[in-house]
């Protein structure tokens, strides 16, 4: 390789993080790699990779990604190659258009491989032919898959992959979980809500209601931490409870529901209070927006609560996605927001309490996860539970899953 001209990708993950959610419904998750952000990496290092080769940005101003990281980004390769004496490798078009390779980009684009290749400069493209889609194809079909019977799918390729390196080394949900970036949770100080914003290491407790009916009261918490996140949580107990039995109910949409309530009144007459929240991004701490993919106008039509979490194009995946170039995935988050709810109740109510976790539907995943992980806490199986495995995943070639669960080397994970 010697020049390189990358168009409409370049920008800094810090603001392609902030926008991914509101700009680009599509995601792009391919070109997120595992705890680039944790790990110091952005797309400067990425263009330095070519260093002292010539390279040129094609920019769009209306991008999806946003221009001002493209020109942060470009900005900063550029001192490091004026440093050098190599001010001139280094170059960058911004054309007031969407995300494409437009004809004004293209031309600056091919000036500059063209002045780096010994070639004579170009006065305008040349004379272009538009094909239908018909002579595009490949196929006949348009579908390899259907017309070879030796293709293979993408998800043929990962299956083989994982195959090839199952002797690699056991990882553990619990080692991940408490990796070097795991935020000390089990030692956070726990005290009233008094107004202030909490610290890193803090869980400030804001009561703000209670229900009483039937001698169960139902009594509502937010627990604010982390500067500005709040897990909403409810405490459900008979009034003659000793909180020593504690059960957190985790749903797949977050709280406990009135549909759940024949369910939970059992455990309330076997003595446990119930303990249950809405991780982030769940329940009422959802975010409001819902994604319109252009490529997919039909997936914009679904009613909010399917579209929110629609693995192919929703606003958790944009989320959980960022959580991976954060290299804490939003899994080991939800587990992180069940350890914040069982120390808040340790420390204002009994330290000495006894827990038990239960995961309805999709969370029967995430209350097996959080069993795995935190100590002292024991999973209560249920007959109908569906805990997701990454491996079987990957051996039964499964496209679709709830997004909430995507753990890089999941598979690996025993």
């Amino acid at each position: 390789i010697k020049v390189v001209a990358p168009s409409c990708y370049i920008t800094a993950l810090a603001m392609r993080v902030y926008n991914r959610i509101f700009k680009d419904p599509d995601s792009d998750p391919e070109q997120d790699l595992d705890g680039m952000i944790s790990n110091g990496l952005d797309h400067p290092g990425l263009i330095l990779l070519m260093y002292p080769r010539p390279v040129f940005v094609s920019a769009a101003v209306l991008d999806f990604f946003p221009i001002e990281g493209t020109e942060q980004t470009v900005h900063e390769v550029e001192r490091i190659y004026e440093k050098f004496g190599h001010a001139d490798r280094i170059g960058m078009h911004e054309g007031y258009h969407g995300h494409q390779f437009s004809d004004e980009n293209q031309e600056a684009a091919i000036n500059f491989l063209d002045h780096f290749n010994g070639m004579p400069r170009r006065r305008s493209l040349p004379e272009v032919k538009q094909l239908d889609d018909q002579t595009l194809q490949c196929t006949r079909t348009g579908q390899v898959m259907i017309e070879y019977p030796n293709a293979r799918s993408l998800m043929d390729v990962i299956r083989d992959y994982f195959e090839e390196h199952k002797t690699r080394p056991v990882l553990t949900l619990k080692k991940l979980y408490y990796s070097k970036i795991y935020p000390g949770i089990n030692s956070w100080q726990v005290a009233e809500y008094k107004d202030a914003i909490p610290g890193h290491e803090e869980i400030l407790w804001e009561q703000i209601g209670s229900t009483n009916s039937d001698a169960v009261s139902i009594d509502r918490y937010l627990l604010h931490h982390s500067r500005y996140l709040a897990i909403p949580l409810l405490h459900i107990h008979k009034s003659s409870s000793d909180q020593r039995r504690v059960l957190l109910w985790l749903g797949e949409n977050g709280k406990v529901s009135a549909s759940d309530w024949p369910n939970l009144t059992k455990y309330l007459d076997a003595g446990y209070d119930i303990v249950s929240i809405d991780p982030r991004g769940l329940g009422e701490t959802r975010m409001p927006y819902k994604a319109a993919s252009p490529d997919d106008p039909l997936l914009g039509q679904m009613d909010f609560d399917r579209a929110y979490v629609s693995p192919i194009s929703g606003v958790l995946a944009d989320y959980v996605y960022n959580s991976v170039l954060t290299g804490r995935p939003y899994l080991l988050q939800m587990i992180e927001d069940a350890e914040i709810a069982t120390r808040f109740f340790g420390q204002k109510f009994n330290h000495n309490s006894e827990f038990a976790v239960i995961g309805t539907g999709e969370a029967s995943t995430l209350g097996s996860a959080v069993a795995e992980t935190l100590p002292n806490i024991k999973l209560l199986s249920q007959q109908d539970a569906k805990v997701l495995k990454w491996s079987d995943l990957v051996e039964r070639k499964q496209e679709l899953w709830p997004i909430q669960y995507l753990l890089p080397g999941g598979a690996y994970i025993h």
